[in-house]
């Protein structure tokens, strides 16, 4: 079994459409769930979901015996690492999805425009665009402190687990799932599929990365989770 973990739209349904072209199964219901629930509000993020969310998936229980089965998780590190120590070590990879906080937060404000246009006419649309504008800097604040507080998380992981977690810049899509796949194949008996039909690029929109944050934590996260290379999408 592989766990694609990663915050949200950081990336997690692009690696999890790769290895479903590659040959493996995706368990997408956690998925479709968290989507259907996270909005524009705080609700999206996922780090600390209502009691009962988990179990409720029927997606938690021992599935040691799946090997190409992907699960696409947007919940945090706590909600997922007691369940995924059960599972057999040869049986298991994560793969943890970074995109650095800036791309991530351009992403989420312009799909809260997208459904605005798409959902609203008129006058309507006008002051929901207002609203939404008073809303960012609260949005992009909380944002902030649960993207930290997410890949502090997952540094901690990655660092406890080496043999079972792998590391995938977004931004590095095009030469980190290459190297992911390597990893995986002989396990996993998948196959890259070389023509990445299942890629959409402009779902990455990319800005020129920060070279150093204000908090010492986002340095941490991301001099942690590698550079991004603006050559390769």
């Amino acid at each position: 079994m592989i766990l694609i973990g990663g915050f949200y739209r950081a990336g997690v349904q692009l690696v999890a459409n790769g290895l479903e072209a590659a040959g493996s199964h995706t368990v997408k219901d956690m998925l479709v769930q968290e989507e259907e629930k996270w909005t524009v509000s705080l609700d999206f993020l996922g780090l600390h979901p209502k009691s009962g969310v988990l179990e409720a998936s029927g997606l938690w229980k021992d599935s040691g015996a799946w090997k190409s089965v992907v699960f696409p998780c947007f919940y945090g590190v706590q909600y997922w690492e007691e369940w995924l120590q059960k599972a057999s070590k040869r049986d298991k990879k994560v793969i943890i999805v970074y995109r650095p906080l800036e791309q991530v937060v351009d992403s989420i404000t312009r799909e809260g425009v997208k459904k605005i246009y798409a959902r609203t006419k008129l006058f309507k649309r006008m002051y929901a665009l207002r609203n939404f504008q008073k809303s960012l800097p609260e949005l992009q604040y909380n944002l902030k402190s649960a993207f930290i507080e997410y890949y502090l998380s997952a540094k901690s992981f990655a660092e406890k687990n080496a043999a079972t977690a792998l590391i995938l810049n977004s931004s590095s899509y095009r030469t980190d799932m290459p190297k992911i796949m390597d990893c995986l194949q002989s396990e996993y008996q998948l196959d890259l599929q070389e023509d990445r039909s299942y890629f959409e690029p402009d779902r990455f929109t990319l800005q020129k990365p920060i070279d150093s944050y204000r908090e010492e934590a986002l340095n941490t996260i991301q001099s942690f989770f590698g550079p991004v290379n603006e050559d390769t999408i």
